[in-house]
């Protein structure tokens, strides 16, 4: 019985809807006796467009007055080295470039992020070369990538026809998200709350109560759309509209207040701090959660006032 390959595709960015594919997730290979050595390889690949996307590229031409990356409709060239199966995010490889018909595309600048065991990891965010392609109907646009082969590393790259979308309306996609009831997921971080790797020096002690602040870390002003994501151990939350604002210009996407991965897919809104924040006084900026669920405002000159956390 042979073995199917499961099928690869590239994570789903959040500041980009996908109007049309143009070419798909394809691997970039090089001749395997060669693999290890210095030299560079390239392949060439080719893509085209049809009339409906050159009617909203044109548009989005006629109406941009700043930068390439400002435009509203962009064709992006994305990377991604194969280290697994499902959705996988943009790496290049080494000594990377790119022409399209010939002319060089300038590359973003590169953006370093912790990786676990203590590395760092460079990533880049998607190459637009519509400066650069033929904007007419059924016409080949001819695209070449050089490289250096790296051991043991396998690419693929696609090319992307996308409409940018703003900070507002990736925000709006997080909040849509289809939640569970408020009552389990206040459940669910109060059981973080109980969890015994809270206890300090890793003891097997009973956590009874944690503070948590209402500020962000990132904007230090009171949170509005609290969350976090899945992944993460803590209950402290971060703002959702500041932290896409500040991955929208240096996308590294880690949490700000462990560092762990905190991808856009996995980020969902806590309701146990939108309740919180919804009921706490307007110069509250900290409160202290208890193991049974209630809470009070971590105020010195507040006498604990014990307010419920079940939301029905």
């Amino acid at each position: 019985m042979s073995w199917a390959r499961p099928p690869v595709y590239f994570q789903r960015h959040p500041f980009y809807d996908v109007l049309a594919t143009l070419l798909p997730a394809t691997p970039i290979k090089c001749d395997g006796r060669l693999r290890h050595e210095r030299s560079r390889f390239n392949q060439r690949f080719q893509f085209h467009f049809l009339a409906r996307h050159m009617n909203d590229i044109r548009a989005s031409l006629t109406s941009n007055t700043g930068k390439d990356s400002e435009l509203e409709v962009q064709v992006l060239v994305r990377l991604f080295t194969d280290e697994g199966s499902g959705a996988l995010e943009d790496n290049y490889p080494a000594n990377f470039s790119l022409k399209v018909n010939n002319r060089a595309c300038a590359l973003p600048p590169s953006i370093s992020v912790p990786a676990p065991g203590g590395t760092t990891l460079r990533v880049r965010p998607p190459v637009n070369i519509v400066s650069n392609c033929f904007l007419y109907p059924r016409v080949k646009n001819d695209l070449l990538l050089v490289w250096q082969p790296e051991a043991d590393r396998q690419y693929f790259v696609g090319v992307f026809l996308v409409r940018r979308q703003s900070t507002v309306t990736a925000l709006r996609k997080l909040q849509q998200k289809r939640v569970k009831r408020a009552a389990h997921t206040s459940a669910q971080t109060l059981e973080l709350i109980k969890a015994p790797e809270r206890a300090s020096g890793g003891d097997d002690i009973e956590v009874t109560r944690v503070a948590a602040s209402l500020t962000c870390p990132l904007s230090k002003v009171r949170m509005r759309v609290p969350c976090r994501a899945l992944g993460c151990r803590h209950i402290q939350c971060f703002d959702a509209h500041s932290y896409l604002q500040s991955n929208e210009t240096r996308p590294t996407w880690m949490c700000p207040v462990c560092g762990g991965r905190a991808a856009f897919s996995s980020l969902v809104v806590d309701q146990l701090f939108v309740h919180i924040i919804e009921k706490a006084p307007a110069d509250c900026d900290s409160v202290v959660i208890r193991k049974d669920g209630f809470w009070y405002p971590s105020r010195k000159d507040d006498c604990p006032t014990w307010r419920s956390l079940v939301i029905c």
